[in-house]
C-alpha cells in the first residue's frame, strides 16, 4: 500500500500487553500521531494530509484515534480513518479459553459473533485468549474496562464531525457486524463513511497477500486501499 500510493507510512511500535495493557497501546499510538503532526516536515510530510489506519485491535486504535484527533487542542484533521476488521465492541466475548462459547442471538446484538464462533481461523476462543491478556482476567476489571469507550468505541459519546472513514469487513469474521454497525453509527451522525465487506475470507484475510500463494481477496484488497489512499492524498485513483 505505501508503494501504490505513493505515501509516508509511519508504523507504531506500540508496547504490548500483557506487560503492558489497556490503554497504554492507545496513548503509544496517539503520541505518534501527534509527533508525526508536529514534526511533518522532517518527515517530509503534508501536515495537512495524514490518515491513520489498522488492522483488528489496530482497527479498535484507529476508531479511537479518530475521536482523539477531532477533540485535541488544535484539532488533528484527519484525511481518513480506515479501520481494516476493526475490533469495536468485544463486550461479548467469554472470559473462559477452553469453554468460550458463544453468546444467543437473545444476548449479543451481532449476529457474526453467534454464527460464526467455531470458525477454524479466529474463533471466539482467540478473541477470549488476546483479550485476556490484553485487559486481565478480573471479573470487575474486565466489566470496567469493556464499558470504558477507549475500549469499545460503539460507546463513544459523540460521533459527530470525525474523519472521513472506510470500514473494511470480512465475510467469515466473528467482528464482522461489530465493525459494520460502527459505520452505521458514523452515518447516522453525519459522518463520511464507506464500507466493503470481501465475500469468502476470515477475519485478518489482508495478511495473506503472497503474489503467488496468496489469497486473491487479500490482493484486491491491497490495489483497493491504495487507490483509495491515492485519491484521498492525491486527488486521483491514478
Amino acid at each position: 500500500m505505501c508503494n501504490d500510493s505513493s505515501i509516508v507510512v509511519v508504523d507504531v511500535d506500540y508496547r504490548l500487553a500483557p506487560k503492558h495493557p489497556f490503554p497504554t497501546a492507545l496513548y503509544d499510538c496517539w503520541t505518534a500521531v501527534q509527533w508525526v503532526a508536529t514534526n511533518a516536515p522532517s518527515l517530509n510530510v503534508n501536515p495537512d494530509s495524514i490518515s491513520i489506519g489498522g488492522l483488528s485491535s489496530g482497527g479498535q486504535m484507529t476508531a479511537v484515534l479518530a475521536h482523539f484527533a477531532r477533540d485535541s487542542t488544535p484539532p488533528i484533521n484527519l484525511k481518513l480513518q480506515l479501520m481494516i476488521v476493526p475490533a469495536t465492541d468485544m463486550r461479548y466475548v467469554p472470559l473462559s479459553i477452553t469453554n468460550a462459547k458463544p453468546q444467543t442471538a437473545e444476548t449479543c446484538r451481532y449476529p457474526s459473533a453467534v454464527s460464526l464462533a467455531d470458525l477454524p481461523w479466529s474463533p471466539l476462543a482467540r478473541e477470549s485468549w488476546f483479550l485476556n491478556y490484553y485487559i486481565g482476567t478480573d471479573p470487575a476489571t474486565r466489566k470496567r474496562i469493556l464499558s470504558d469507550w477507549r475500549m469499545t468505541p460503539v460507546l463513544a459519546p459523540s460521533f459527530r464531525n470525525l474523519a472521513p472513514a472506510h470500514i473494511v469487513t470480512a465475510e467469515f469474521d466473528v467482528e464482522r457486524d461489530e465493525g459494520e454497525y460502527y459505520a452505521e453509527l458514523l452515518r447516522a451522525s453525519g459522518n463520511k463513511v464507506t464500507t466493503k465487506r470481501y465475500l469468502g475470507v476470515p477475519h485478518a484475510f489482508a495478511h495473506y497477500n503472497h503474489p503467488e500463494r496468496g489469497l486473491s481477496k487479500s490482493r484486491e484488497f491491497l490495489r483497493d486501499s491504495a487507490e483509495l489512499l491515492r485519491r484521498v492524498h492525491w486527488g486521483t485513483g491514478q
